[in-house]
């Protein structure tokens, strides 16, 4: 399994720059998910561990930074990485009673279903943050018109600071 893990995380290093996080993280995101309905059809597919690694894992360290401005930064990734502790808790010590009740099916609770909502969302709201300015990502997070995020990016190639985001 680590050797798995490893060559995802290798993988991922690789196309993170090439393909972009978004279209990496939402590709191996359902690639994962549909491996894992696999599993559950199967109860034997065990192919899952690329897909999670080559960018799932590895991609949503990237994104926290960039999605936030440098002064919360620090915090952003700190709550990202705590949250992510608790749920990987909570998700390995549900497994396996969970598996004893009702099969593979457990997978389908803890990991399809949920998974499900979060790419749609991230399909529907998260912007591409690959070679991007941080101004530009906030902008597109916060909903702003491409009249006021040109002139923002007017005032700032003039010289002047703004505050708007």
């Amino acid at each position: 399994m680590a050797l798995f893990y490893f060559i995802g995380g290798c993988c991922s290093s690789l196309l993170v720059e090439r393909a972009g996080r978004r279209p990496l993280l939402l590709w191996m995101t359902l690639i994962n998910m549909v491996t894992l309905c696999l599993f559950v059809l199967c109860a034997e597919l065990q192919a899952i561990l690329p897909a999670i690694n080559a960018a799932v894992g590895p991609v949503s360290w990237f994104l926290p930074a960039e999605l936030v401005p440098q002064r919360y930064r620090s915090l952003n990734q700190s709550l990202s990485y705590a949250v992510n502790t608790i749920a990987a808790a909570i998700f390995t010590f549900s497994v396996m009673p969970l598996y004893g009740i009702i099969g593979s099916y457990a997978f389908l609770v803890l990991y399809i279903g949920p998974s499900i909502f979060c790419i749609l969302y991230q399909y529907w709201y998260l912007p591409e943050t690959a070679n991007r300015e941080i101004y530009d990502i906030v902008a597109e997070l916060r909903g702003s018109c491409k009249e006021k995020f040109s002139n923002t990016v007017n005032t700032r190639e003039n010289g002047s600071v703004s505050s708007e985001i």
